[in-house]
């Protein structure tokens, strides 16, 4: 926990100026084809967590201060500080995350590989198509 010194200020947030990926689902290959529907509920569940923290300020906080022991001037300090990092519906931006995954490559001195072969948002995409969530 953090003394008491005051509010939490944002002086600047990364997410305001560039992509930043907060959050992300690695399936290997073989789950995704012998079970889709056990991905696809994953990836509904994770959607309805961000649509919640988006909704439910409150409610984010709330958790924050039990789960993770913060003090409710922290919480909020860090809600506000990062809310903006998550994603509004699980996607990100292709050229955004091309930067981050050339980044990723080279620190681990890979060569160059598709993004096709990294990122799939096909199921992800379905999911955004139906209730609650096409609404």
């Amino acid at each position: 926990m953090r003394e008491a010194a005051g509010p939490i200020r944002d002086l600047l947030n990364a997410a305001d100026h560039h992509a930043v990926l907060n959050w992300g689902v690695g399936v290997n290959l073989k789950k995704l084809r012998e079970q889709p529907d056990q991905v696809k509920r994953f990836l509904k569940g994770n959607l309805l967590g961000l649509r919640y923290m988006r909704q439910n300020r409150d409610g984010a906080i709330e958790a924050m201060v039990n789960r993770l022991n913060l003090d409710r001037e922290t919480a909020e300090g860090v809600y506000q500080l990062s809310i903006n990092n998550f994603s509004k519906d699980g996607t990100m931006d292709e050229a955004a995350l091309q930067i981050i995954v050339d980044q990723q490559l080279a620190e681990a001195k890979v060569k160059e590989v598709p993004l096709s072969q990294v990122a799939d948002f096909t199921l992800l995409r379905q999911i955004l198509r139906e209730p609650p969530f096409s609404q």
